[in-house]
């Protein structure tokens, strides 16, 4: 079985992580540093955990009052079918969380009630990935 590959887009993310085994973790600390990685090919994740508020970095039109909300947007438009997304943020409150998920993340989560590495630990055990089949599989994809 190959490794699960993540894309984590927090400016508070490390340049490394290590300790996840069956998980190949790439950082980004920028939305334009991220889609960078993904459009020089240099990654192909298999998930995205997206902090909500997080720095454009130059990504997208304008300065955006919740950037990584738009930036799951985008990446739902151009890998939904290819990559899971899973927003991770400082608070999530209801009204948010359905903003997310409507633009289409799979979850979303406050980091008050789950860990980074729980998340991970979903991911690895596939919880998050049938979540994910069930979606494609029933054609939920926004466009």
């Amino acid at each position: 079985m190959s490794d699960i590959e993540v894309l984590w887009l927090d400016d508070d993310s490390p340049e490394k992580v290590e300790g996840f085994p069956g998980i190949k973790i790439t950082t980004a600390q920028t939305c334009a540093e991220a889609e960078q990685l993904l459009s020089s090919g240099k990654i192909n994740p298999d998930w995205a955990i997206i902090d909500l508020i997080v720095p454009q970095g130059g990504w997208g039109d304008s300065v955006k009052a919740i950037p990584g909300l738009n930036y799951i947007h985008h990446l739902n438009r151009k890998y939904g079918d290819k990559m899971g997304i899973v927003a991770f943020s400082i608070v999530m409150p209801d009204r948010l969380r359905q903003k997310v998920l409507e633009a289409g993340a799979l979850d979303a989560i406050a980091k008050s009630s789950k860990s980074w590495a729980s998340i991970l630990d979903d991911l690895r055990d596939g919880d998050l990935q049938s979540k994910h089949t069930e979606r494609l599989n029933a054609g939920v994809r926004k466009e």
